[in-house]
């Protein structure tokens, strides 16, 4: 079955579940990167996507798991972004996201319109940090 963009499970933290990542959390900060299961060791990306969801579950949050297929739709890219479509058509437009058109469709790969959407967060927070840099500057003076 090709995943889709809506195929989507929420996990909810159980008291017993929180104990449990509680525990796990605290033997991957001790295994200092090296992280074994079942014998497979796990490698760096799949590592740290456990570990993000571990303390989420260890924190009481719900973890949602989302499959999403390699091409994807504007309207899917739009809201994976928080754009409106037509937000996202300028982006493509003006060549900030690569894209292909089949027909009158145009279609964009999953990992450049996650890469556009890291590098926006990125500069927001740059951005966010020069204004609170500015703003203890102020209260110095």
């Amino acid at each position: 079955m090709t995943p889709t963009p809506t195929a989507r499970e929420s996990l909810f933290a159980t008291p017993r579940a929180q104990q449990e990542a509680h525990a796990a959390a605290e033997l991957i900060a001790e295994a200092d990167g090296q992280v074994t299961l079942d014998g497979v060791e796990l490698g760096g990306e799949i590592r740290e996507l456990l570990r993000q969801i571990i303390a989420i579950v260890a924190e009481g949050g719900t973890v949602t798991v989302g499959a999403m297929p390699e091409i994807i739709t504007t309207t899917v890219a739009a809201e994976l972004l928080g754009f409106s479509r037509t937000t996202l058509m300028k982006h493509v437009r003006a060549g900030d996201l690569p894209s292909t058109r089949t027909g009158s469709h145009t279609k964009l790969r999953r990992d450049d319109v996650l890469a556009f959407r890291r590098e926006r967060l990125r500069k927001q927070r740059d951005a966010l940090n020069e204004l609170l840099a500015i703003e203890d500057r102020l209260d110095i003076e």
